[in-house]
């Protein structure tokens, strides 16, 4: 049987093969079929160009690089549909929700929305630190809600957006793009501060986090959701256009079926990617891999996470925050008891990881910064899997995941 391999980076690890083990991939359905661009016309057939041309301005709000979506292809067909009414470029400014992530950069800029759309259109980088707010309400949390005020000034507003599970509001994608992606600092912490509330999990939408999030949409009058859903090629598996309530319905009955992946049995040892460039670009990304591959792992189980990590650790905070602790549950003491920030609560995920499962992590990352992640670290795969499989005896039980970032297991 010839080897596996599992995305790293912008390129594939291949995991090595002996008689001695018994591998299951679990991973995505692929969509081997379907055209993308009939798949996106089908999706359009529903809006009405006419009336989205006649607006004073449009805003259309996009992902950050973290969040991969064919936005060119999409866009390519949505300006061709209004291009027909006669619609100034002038009218259409893109926003990009990075949220408090890193503020993307023109090169960055250039992935996400392709070299036509990225230099023809006025293009807004939001960040959440530094960006102009408009105030527009208080949540049923008393939480303020403070969305970027050029896009709140938009006659007609859209989000394209990638619906695919979330660590603490069930789905990605949605208002979430806006509320989280265009908001203020002050929201995000807040809302994100009920990461530890036991409904707020993978696949649950039923949780205060998303609640929260859909109350925003009713203050800022979204007009449009583009919903998308990505195969593990990348390419599109679904899309839909619409009244953002109904429209994101659909999209997430098609996701909690899509993503929804079985194992047969426990493994011994679990090998996790998140999928590849760009959702391994660094390791604050990368940690959500982990929550998949537990879920399959004997008690006494290994998990293997291959991330590239070319970016290195990705958030100062995080990492200052990882620095601080050598042991897992003195991180997780700590955190409980002081006041939420972004970045350690990227730490808090990772130490509730590290104490409940071994982990090996296979990165790019250098010694210097591996030194403090509280987990064994590994130059390559086969080394990895040599240190685990040391002294074994009789079939070893091993998962793999592709895209553990993406399913519910």
């Amino acid at each position: 049987m010839s080897n596996f391999l599992i995305p790293f980076g912008r390129g594939f690890l291949e995991v090595p093969y002996t008689n001695n083990l018994n591998v299951e991939v679990i991973d995505l359905p692929e969509n081997q079929e379907q055209d993308e661009t009939a798949l996106i016309a089908a999706a359009f057939k529903k809006l009405n160009f006419e009336k989205i041309a006649g607006a004073s301005s449009i805003g259309v709000v996009v992902s950050d690089l973290s969040r991969p979506i064919p936005n060119e292809k999409i866009l390519k067909v949505f300006w061709t549909e209004l291009k027909s009414f006669d619609i100034s470029k002038n009218k259409l400014c893109f926003y990009i929700a990075s949220g408090l992530h890193k503020p993307a950069n023109q090169q960055e800029i250039e992935l996400i929305l392709g070299s036509y759309f990225s230099k023809e259109f006025k293009v807004v980088v939001h960040d959440a630190r530094s960006s102009v707010l408009q105030r527009i309400g208080v949540t049923s949390r008393g939480t303020p809600v403070q969305i970027n005020k050029e896009f709140v000034k938009a006659e007609v507003k859209i989000v394209i957006g990638s619906v695919q599970p979330h660590q603490i509001v069930g789905y990605s994608g949605g208002t979430k793009s806006v509320a989280i992606g265009l908001g203020g600092e002050e929201f995000i912490t807040s809302n994100h501060s009920l990461l530890t509330h036991p409904a707020c999990k993978m696949g649950n939408l039923n949780n205060p986090a998303r609640n929260e999030i859909e109350e925003v949409a009713q203050m800022i009058n979204l007009n449009i959701l583009i919903n998308v859903i990505l195969d593990r090629k990348g390419k599109i598996a679904f899309i839909n256009a619409g009244e953002p309530e109904a429209s994101y319905k659909q999209a997430i009955d098609f996701a909690s079926s899509f993503f929804s992946l079985s194992a047969t049995g426990r493994k011994d040892i679990v090998i996790v990617s998140p999928g590849g460039y760009p959702k391994d670009l660094n390791l604050y990304q990368s940690q959500k891999a982990l929550n998949s591959g537990a879920r399959i792992l004997k008690p006494d189980g290994q998990l293997i996470l291959v991330a590239s990590c070319e970016e290195g650790i990705g958030n100062k905070a995080f990492f200052q925050y990882l620095k601080r602790f050598t042991r897992p549950d003195e991180l997780l003491t700590h955190f409980e008891k002081e006041p939420f920030r972004i970045g350690p609560h990227k730490a808090y995920l990772w130490a509730q990881s590290v104490k409940k499962h071994k982990v090996i992590l296979v990165s790019k990352l250098k010694k210097h910064e591996t030194r403090y992640l509280m987990v064994q670290s590994e130059d390559n795969l086969y080394s990895a899997l040599s240190h685990v499989l040391n002294g074994s005896k009789g079939k070893v039980e091993i998962g793999i995941i592709p895209h553990a970032s993406s399913v519910m297991l």
